[in-house]
């Protein structure tokens, strides 16, 4: 079938176009794929000039798994993808090809929805399984608790904190100021960074000549 039958029949039954995420993935069916002819469509397409996963909606990552000298448009219009199963030199290697022609459906059961990861997170395809990659400054299976970071315990003497959370979390911010007649000696705001760890230290105040008070003799 053409690779858009290939795309209506997997979704179809429920699943969609093979999305191969790294190296193990590609291994993998390159072992277990039955090797027969023509090869299989997999979920990426040229689109707006850019290899794209179907479903996902990402750009191919890296240098993919192409075979030598691929992907080259020879015949123009080569905007999808067929995996090359049992030839000997290209076992499991990618070449660009004419949507129209005809090729296997590789369908597989996505395990990524959007409830599998917080929005603070990009879900991993696997090989009937998935992964929470959580964005800076986030952490949990899921990917839902903010990074956290040491309770700043002091505070300057002769000075004061203010802090914008109740917790010292992930993007928590502290502001510091010192009483009338000090000054302040460090950074007036700190950040709790994504490697939970503060940005600045704790500052100090210093006092200044204007609140040292001299006694004069006569």
């Amino acid at each position: 079938m053409s690779w858009i039958q290939a795309k209506e029949w997997c979704e179809n039954h429920t699943q969609i176009l093979m999305f191969i995420q790294n190296e193990e993935d590609n291994n993998y069916l390159k072992d277990n794929l039955p090797k027969i002819k023509p090869y299989y469509w997999i979920g990426l397409r040229k689109t707006e000039g850019n290899w794209t996963w179907l479903g996902t909606a990402k750009m191919l990552e890296g240098n993919g798994s192409w075979s030598n000298n691929e992907p080259n448009n020879k015949k123009q219009d080569e905007d999808c993808v067929e995996i090359y199963i049992n030839t000997e030199n290209s076992n499991g290697k990618w070449n660009d090809e004419k949507c129209t022609k005809q090729k296997h459906a590789l369908c597989y059961n996505a395990s990524c929805f959007e409830t599998s990861c917080s929005k603070h997170a990009q879900c991993v395809e696997n090989i009937s399984n998935y992964t929470c990659k959580c964005n800076p400054g986030f952490t949990g299976p899921k990917c839902m608790e903010a990074v956290q970071c040491p309770s700043i315990t002091t505070v300057p003497s002769n000075g004061r904190m203010t802090c914008s959370h109740s917790t010292n979390r992930y993007n928590s911010t502290c502001v510091f100021s010192c009483d009338e007649g000090f000054e302040l000696r460090g950074s007036h705001t700190t950040l709790c960074d994504h490697t939970g760890q503060w940005t600045h230290n704790t500052p100090t105040c210093t006092g200044t000549t204007s609140n040292i008070k001299i006694k004069h003799t006569v």
